[in-house]
């Protein structure tokens, strides 16, 4: 179980160990934690700043997983944070975002396949006490949430339901403009063509380049349409990255069928 928050100065990144014996009872303890100072010189919003204390955690997840996986088995992973916005660009796949946001994202998600993403309030977010420099030694209800997490990591039976990623109402920040936005039906459509590229191609290099101008292509026939300005340049990193995260969601799909 691994919880992150930011606020302007820090950012911060805690992982527990929860364990269920056969008798059904619980324990849950601090395994590792991590503090960093965010960027002094270039100041960074808020929602940008989420991503690095979620990147933190999985980081300090993987270190803690290679050391415990030696005597336990690890079943499930999951990371909880306050920010809704961090955790709509990690979840949702559908959309290109501004080059910052992005390069984060695609690495976040090459590291976390396994991850189940929660959105948790701050209040039960042991990550917000160092964010927020609270001190927690003269309070037992805090030095509590540090050291064991929020009450419910106790429970036999967690509600996952409860920490659903919330819904981002309005315009989601740091999207690109002029990118495709992936609904079914261009999804239904990128897989055919990905089927194509595959026969055709004999290099991954290939089929990424490939999808990544099959793509400019749509963008721009929206872009005409709105008119609005058609992009004519060589192909950006960020769609370079996005069509690899197709290709490999379709790499993916086809192998568990």
């Amino acid at each position: 179980m691994t919880f992150c928050d930011a606020s302007q100065n820090i950012y911060a990144a805690c992982v527990y160990l929860r364990v269920t014996y056969d008798d059904s009872t619980v324990s849950v303890r601090l395994v590792t934690s991590k503090t960093k100072i965010a960027p002094l010189k270039n100041k960074l919003t808020i929602p940008r700043l989420e991503l690095s204390p979620i990147l933190l955690g999985i980081q300090l997840t993987h270190r803690s997983q290679g050391i415990l996986q030696k005597d336990l088995k690890i079943s499930e992973t999951h990371l909880f944070s306050d920010s809704t916005i961090a955790l709509t660009w990690v979840t949702t796949s559908k959309f290109l975002y501004n080059q910052f946001v992005q390069s984060r994202v695609i690495k976040i998600r090459s590291l976390s396949e396994s991850y189940q993403f929660h959105h948790v309030e701050s209040k039960q977010n042991p990550a917000d006490l160092p964010s927020r420099a609270k001190s927690i030694c003269s309070n037992a209800e805090l030095t509590d949430l540090w050291l064991h997490g929020p009450k419910f990591l106790i429970k036999p039976e967690i509600d996952y339901s409860l920490f659903q990623i919330k819904k981002w109402n309005g315009e989601l920040p740091e999207l690109r403009k002029n990118q495709v936005s992936l609904n079914v039906t261009v999804t239904a459509q990128s897989n055919d063509t990905l089927d194509d590229l595959f026969n055709r191609c004999s290099s991954f290099t290939k089929i990424q380049r490939s999808l990544a101008y099959v793509l400019r292509f749509v963008s721009n026939l929206k872009a005409k349409s709105n008119h609005t300005a058609i992009d004519t340049d060589v192909l950006s990193v960020e769609e370079i990255e996005f069509s690899t995260c197709l290709v490999l969601k379709y790499i993916q799909s086809i192998s568990f069928i």
